[in-house]
């Protein structure tokens, strides 16, 4: 019986391997029809001779600052046959030695010496090696855990609590003790205060709400949500840590083309436009970490890159065709950042009426100089001028204006495709995880 088990074993963890095999070749031939279309020295280099193709293990620019993990050295290799102008993978290996790679790819002779592992043994030593803390994304959320938060002062509400158990969403007790089943807003919050202190003939003073409000921010600060490490039991994708995450982009993304589909049609109207900004300025702020955040997973487990080698071309892709040559910037995550923020600032902050900075020609004028200080002691007040009504030219001098950086109109609609693009990759990362924990169970048992 043991013997028939681990056979049985055996099978579910080849065919798990085989899964992941056929997503990673997936990902591989979709990734080579990607860069031999867009680069005519693939389709030429392989017009007359097969040869083999080095893939980086990174597409997008990788900012060292902020990324602390190393590039991974286990690229793809693929031998590629171009038959009239049908470019194909002949066989798709792992490199096992360490080797430089400028840009996306490197092209290399057919029979050039380069030592690989083949494909599948390479799959089967990263999941064996992936260990348990990447499905840390695929923790499935079981709700908030109980948390309570005195209110200083006293008051109608004497405590605060998050009780999971309760039947109602509000339950204030004879005590004080108002329970809740979630985190409300704020305004939930007091409304449902006043309601039930009303029921008891109590009034809830302007004192009791800041109090309460006070509260609230210290209890949402404390809140935590249990989350269940993945086991067994089939997992519940959209209720897992990732799969959140992937549903939140994803609302975000319909939002925005709707946004930009919105100011296509009425382009003169300015809330059309500031909802594109908006909504392009906070998923910009969030894409950021959460694209360095795959990009590590992928340095650290190298088979997570090659699950999703396409779509991180796609990303790459959709960055540099934005018009960068127009904004004098190269194209990078923070450049597109830092272009989005701009022109949210201009649109959003900028209340005085003046495009440009404002030089006031004081030599006609009466304003005196009472003096000026030379020779003071190092880093105190040395250089200073002072003029006549000082402190008023001081508050003047504080004014300033956002800047203001011209950006094309069709950046916004080309920024369509890279919000997709990270959408798209979120979702083939989470599905890569869930298939790599299937087969890293099989393997294991």
């Amino acid at each position: 019986m043991a013997r028939r088990r681990a056979a049985v074993a055996g099978t579910q963890g080849r065919v798990a391997l085989t899964a992941i095999e056929r997503r990673v070749q997936s990902a591989v031939d979709r990734a080579l029809g990607q860069l031999a279309q867009a680069n005519e020295s693939i389709r030429e280099g392989s017009a007359h001779r097969d040869i083999k193709l080095l893939l980086n293990s990174s597409f997008i620019h990788r900012n060292k600052k902020v990324l602390k993990t190393r590039l991974s050295q286990k690229r793809i290799v693929v031998d590629v046959h171009n038959e009239d102008g049908q470019i194909a993978a002949l066989t798709t290996s792992v490199l096992s030695e360490e080797r430089n790679v400028r840009g996306s790819f490197a092209i290399l002779e057919r029979d050039a010496n380069v030592t690989t592992t083949p494909l599948p043994e390479a799959i089967q030593g990263e999941i064996a090696d992936i260990g348990q803390v990447i499905f840390i994304l695929l923790g499935q959320l079981e709700g908030l855990r109980a948390c309570t938060i005195q209110v200083q002062g006293g008051g109608v509400v004497k405590v605060l609590e998050i009780d999971p158990g309760i039947q109602q969403a509000f339950v204030l007790s004879d005590e004080g003790k108002f329970s809740m089943v979630n985190l409300p807003s704020l305004d939930e919050l007091l409304g449902a205060v006043r309601e039930q202190a009303a029921q008891r003939d109590e009034t809830v003073s302007g004192e009791d709400e800041r109090r309460i409000a006070k509260a609230l921010a210290d209890l949402q600060d404390e809140a935590t949500t249990s989350v269940a490490m993945p086991g067994a039991d089939a997992i519940d994708v959209d209720n897992t840590i990732l799969g959140r995450v992937k549903t939140a982009v994803a609302r975000q993304v319909a939002e925005y083309e709707a946004a930009v589909e919105n100011y296509r049609r009425a382009p003169d109207n300015r809330q059309n436009f500031n909802e594109v900004l908006r909504i392009a300025y906070n998923f910009s702020s969030d894409a950021l970490p959460l694209v360095y955040l795959i990009m590590s997973a992928c340095d650290l487990k190298s088979v997570l890159l090659w699950c999703t080698l396409d779509k991180q071309i796609a990303l790459e892709s959709t960055i540099n065709a934005l018009p960068w040559n127009n904004l004098g910037e190269k194209a990078s995550l923070e450049a597109y950042h830092g272009v989005i923020s701009n022109a949210r600032s201009h649109a959003f902050h900028h209340i005085w009426p003046f495009d440009s900075t404002c030089e006031v020609d004081l030599r006609q004028s009466s304003v005196q100089a009472e003096y000026v200080r030379l020779f003071a002691p190092y880093g105190k007040d040395k250089g200073r001028l002072r003029v006549v009504d000082q402190e008023l030219l001081d508050v003047f001098t504080q004014f300033s204006r956002g800047h203001d950086r011209t950006v094309a109109d069709n950046f916004w609609s080309l920024n369509v495709a890279v919000l997709r693009a990270v959408r798209d990759l979120v979702g083939d990362l989470l599905d890569s995880l869930v298939e790599l924990h299937s087969a890293n169970r099989r393997l294991a048992g």
